[in-house]
């Protein structure tokens, strides 16, 4: 029967299918037919038939895009020219003196430049340095110790190199790069992360003997699975952690699970550790991390009574300071003056909130922010750019203040209607279509390696901005700087290199929504908020369609920027429907004008 209804089935759907196309091919009805319209014909003897007309075609009419003057649609007043921009030279800054340099009577110390440094650069081997700590004031509470004997962790590291194919070397290069450490601040992480999680599992028999903090930490991951196995392995294995068969079976366990206990993003974590950032910590000191019990009532970690953790920059220099570059250096220098000297000027001002509310604060943030599907909260001030949570915190601390040094009103509805309607090019989130010439300042040179020189940079920019201005074609003249560059990096550093630079900049021809095109040219939030200006909107409000801009400063390297026009991503909205946006906007933009006004005006020593 199952056969005949299929037969059936397939019988009806084939007389259906034949009816379609006897009526899809059945000519239309003639309709009235006039001497001169289409389909006419001229009657002849016998009765012929007229014609039928041809079946109508359907045309469909795309919306026409609106032709809006985009070019009157932000306001220079808005933004920092980037003319004015703040900058200090700080090339000649002795990085090894006591005091590096004075910014507007803030002295910036060796010491917290160290601390700032290793938080910045380094926040994975901060982090697996207080988990350290954290199981081995655990480890000794119980009488036991914590550590691996340097034979067992090379037996490990070669094994864990060996089932990725690779050797030794190679295996922690191809890590260092992901964690963006050196390699033997990578090597040192893993022995941390390694031997923190050893230490915890060491007098535990069942799960519920675990840290607290384990076992909130890894209830329902994927990571839960291998407690039995790991614990039953070290009983039976006595702790003998010598045997490169016991360590086999170890390794890929531990390492799953150091993924997620050195996660800093935890509420565990968040909630125990404080850093160079909170303004609370003696200079030098990186961070610190609670180590008693947590209570029950959230308060900022270095107002609980009990034991901390500490780690400081002369520990951790020593695996960073040799491998950080001069340019890599002299930004972080830069990041920190603006905090230093900006929270300076709030402070005698009276508008700086105190560590203890601001911490609060971003707890409720946090937690908020960690409700949200992937803890977007969390993954948004990663894609903002700031390193850490930590700067982050610092960052809305002065934000804040600055919101409390206005006049009342200053942010009303009619202020954000005003802005909104004078910079709709921002507010409505159109795309510029620029062409960028850049000249990044690090350079290949012999050896493989990436020399930074500014002045470099400069006279490149430079040298074609003179052949633009004698009427050479500028598109023409970027695009064979832009493929010599690539050919330096296949040829003098490596493919890879060379296709990850082509890949970032097109060849310097970008038509990318506002937001992508910011990222390129590492305009992110962050970034963006130190320097207080952006070239591609600098390039919106400051360029004519067609004109090429003098050599701009960029954190890559000096650039040339053509405007060619700019695309509407969609019909424009109304206020309310971008009232958020405008909001945005219209704070960070005023932020930027006033960091850049109190700094420019800094004296530097």
């Amino acid at each position: 029967m199952k056969q005949i209804g299929i037969v059936l089935l397939l019988t009806a759907l084939a007389a259906l299918g034949f009816v379609l196309v006897r009526v899809l091919e059945k000519p239309a009805a003639p309709g009235p037919v006039g001497v001169g319209q289409p389909g006419a014909a001229t009657g002849q003897a016998g009765g012929s038939r007229v014609a039928a007309p041809k079946p109508q075609q359907a045309v469909i009419h795309a919306p026409e895009r609106p032709k809006l003057d985009w070019k009157s649609m932000q306001s220079s007043e808005a933004i920092v020219p980037l003319a004015d921009a703040w900058r200090f030279d700080l090339s000649g800054v002795d990085l090894e003196a006591p005091v590096l340099c004075t910014v507007g009577g803030v002295e910036i110390t060796r010491d917290e430049f160290r601390a700032y440094v290793c938080l910045t650069e380094a926040s994975p081997l901060v982090e697996a340095r207080l988990t350290w700590l954290h199981a081995k004031s655990e480890t000794e509470r119980r009488g036991g110790t914590i550590g691996l004997s340097d034979n067992a962790f090379e037996i490990m590291l070669n094994q864990w190199a060996e089932a990725r194919g690779l050797d030794r070397d190679a295996a922690l290069y191809a890590q260092s790069i992901s964690v963006r450490l050196s390699v033997p601040a990578t090597a040192q992480m893993r022995r941390w992360s390694q031997e923190a999680l050893l230490a915890y599992f060491q007098h535990a028999t069942v799960y519920e003997q675990l840290p607290p903090a384990m076992r909130v930490l890894l209830e329902g991951t994927a990571a839960s699975k291998d407690f039995g196995p790991i614990l039953r392995l070290l009983q039976e294995a006595q702790l003998d952690l010598e045997d490169p068969e016991n360590l086999r079976k170890l390794g890929g366990a531990l390492d799953a699970l150091a993924l997620f206990w050195g996660d800093a993003r935890r509420a565990e974590s968040v909630q125990r550790t404080t850093s160079c950032m909170d303004d609370v910590l003696p200079k030098g000191v990186v961070a610190t991390q609670y180590l008693g019990d947590l209570p029950s009532t959230v308060e900022p970690p270095w107002l609980l009574a009990g034991d901390v953790a500490q780690v400081t920059a002369e520990e951790l220099w020593p695996l960073l300071g040799s491998e950080l570059s001069r340019v890599a250096a002299e930004g972080r220098l830069r990041e920190l003056i603006w905090y230093r000297v900006l929270q300076r000027e709030l402070r005698e001002n009276g508008h700086l909130a105190e560590p203890e509310p601001t911490w609060m604060a971003f707890w409720q943030e946090y937690r908020e922010g960690s409700k949200a599907v992937l803890d977007l909260g969390f993954l948004q001030v990663l894609l903002s750019g700031f390193p850490t949570l930590h700067h982050y915190r610092a960052f809305r601390r002065i934000q804040e203040g600055f919101f409390a040094s206005q006049p009342e009103g200053w942010r009303d509805e009619a202020a954000l209607r005003e802005f909104a309607d004078k910079n709709r090019f921002f507010v409505q989130q159109w795309n510029p279509q620029l062409e960028i010439a850049l000249f990044p300042a690090q350079q290949p040179a012999p050896g493989g390696l990436l020399k930074v020189d500014w002045e470099a940079s400069k006279r490149g920019a430079e040298a074609m901005a003179q052949e633009v201005a004698a009427g050479k074609d500028f598109s023409a003249l970027r695009e064979a700087q832009q493929r010599e560059l690539l050919d330096r990096y296949r040829e003098i550093v490596s493919e890879a290199d060379s296709e990850a630079l082509r890949k970032q900049f097109q060849l310097g021809k970008v038509e990318l929504p506002l937001g992508e095109l910011r990222n390129r040219l590492q305009e992110r939030t962050f970034d963006e908020m130190i320097d207080c200006v952006s070239v591609v909107r600098s390039a919106v409000v400051e360029l004519d369609v067609g004109e090429v801009s003098p050599p701009w400063r960029t954190r890559l390297g000096y650039a040339l920027v053509r405007l060619n026009g700019a695309i509407v991503g969609g019909l424009e909205r109304e206020f309310e429907d971008v009232e958020l946006a405008a909001r945005t906007y219209f704070q960070d933009f005023a932020l930027q004008r006033w960091a850049n006004g109190v700094l420019k005006s800094a004296s530097f020593e």
